[in-house]
């Protein structure tokens, strides 16, 4: 047997939890020690997506208040309906997949956690996204010498699977994964590549 030694968690929850609300367009910046929401994404149909501050609700997604009172529900517009989410390994961005949108927004976040920058990149007949992994960073070139990038993999609905270079992510771009080689002859710079 082994002698593993686990350090115990605090019995207090600790940190940030980023939730996805699909059915009222929002992603949640929910504060793990008090429960409160302390941020909100909103993703409106065919609009760039918005920092809410900590006012967002969703009637459609949370019937009850912690008290146990009912929330009324109320119409719902549907947006880019945020289905998935993925963290790059460092922690200074938050992926977020679309489901009814071929887009994957790119939120810079804080030190602390927090929404700073909303970007997105769109995905070509994506028709909406069911998954999105990030690399974290890639180091390009002949023998690891060129620069670095990172990309993020989004499972389309359709089920293909789309790459986007979201190393600067004020100019994400998806990449052309069906290149022909035929075309590339001479072409030794691992950006244009």
């Amino acid at each position: 047997p082994f002698d593993v030694n686990v350090p115990a968690c605090s019995s207090e929850p600790t940190g940030l939890a980023y939730v996805a609300f699909p059915g009222c367009d929002l992603v949640g910046v929910v504060d793990l020690a008090s429960g409160d929401l302390i941020e909100g994404i909103r993703f409106p149909a065919n609009g760039p997506p918005e920092l809410t501050g900590p006012n967002a609700t969703c009637p459609v997604e949370c019937t009850e208040l912690a008290a146990g009172a009912a929330v009324p529900g109320g119409p719902v517009t549907p947006g880019g309906g945020p289905t998935t989410l993925a963290m790059d390994p460092a922690g200074g961005s938050l992926y977020v997949g679309l489901g009814n949108e071929p887009t994957v927004a790119i939120v810079g976040l804080s030190a602390f956690g927090l929404p700073t920058t909303l970007n997105t990149v769109a995905l070509a007949g994506a028709g909406g996204v069911r998954r999105v992994v990030d690399t974290g960073d890639v180091q390009m070139g002949n023998e690891l010498t060129g620069a670095i990038f990172r990309f993020v993999y989004a499972l389309a609905k359709d089920g293909t699977i789309h790459v986007a270079d979201v190393t600067d992510p004020s100019a994400a771009r998806e990449c052309d994964t069906q290149i022909d080689p035929r075309q590339l002859r001479g072409i030794r710079d691992s950006r244009v590549l």
